[in-house]
């Protein structure tokens, strides 16, 4: 599930372990593509609520 929304957002490859080289493990550190994708990522990751904000948000909520 991880390695299908990776590679679907284009910030990631997805191999078989035996599918591992170098040849792939070098275009994953250098493809600008990927590089440009994970940190649009890591941005949106970054600007996420972090677990205690979300808990501060639901005890906030009126209970219905």
């Amino acid at each position: 599930m991880h390695a299908t929304a990776i590679t679907g957002r284009g910030a990631g490859l997805r191999a078989e372990p035996r599918e591992v080289t170098a040849a792939l493990l070098t275009r994953l550190i250098e493809d600008s593509k990927l590089q440009r994708a994970a940190g649009e990522v890591r941005a949106e990751m970054a600007a996420m609520p972090s677990p205690g904000e979300v808990v501060e948000r639901w005890e906030s909520l009126p209970i219905q």
